[in-house]
């Protein structure tokens, strides 16, 4: 049975991300978070680039979630993507 309290937000990251693009990435994710107030974000991630930006914003992702008190829950990433983030302990996030 769904939890009725829970507020899910939803949205996608593609393509290859620039390291000079992620503290705004993160600004701009803390600032959804927020206002949004979800419970859980569900987040597709199955156009993103399997390479160590990409992980360092998924790690950011991760961060501004846990501070808004909200869980991340990641869909479609490839299996390059996903092996680099197991590596990287945040394998809780699929």
């Amino acid at each position: 049975m769904a939890d009725p309290a829970a507020r899910t937000l939803t949205f996608a990251l593609r393509g290859a991300l620039a390291r000079d693009e992620l503290p705004a990435f993160a600004d701009g994710i803390g600032r959804r978070l927020k206002t949004a107030q979800p419970t859980i974000a569900l987040v597709d991630v199955a156009g993103l680039e399997a390479d160590a930006v990409s992980l360092e914003a998924l790690a950011l992702l991760a961060l501004q979630a846990r501070r808004a008190g909200c869980r991340i829950r990641l869909h479609g990433g490839s299996d390059r993507l996903r092996a680099m983030i197991e590596l990287a302990g945040l394998g809780e996030l699929f």
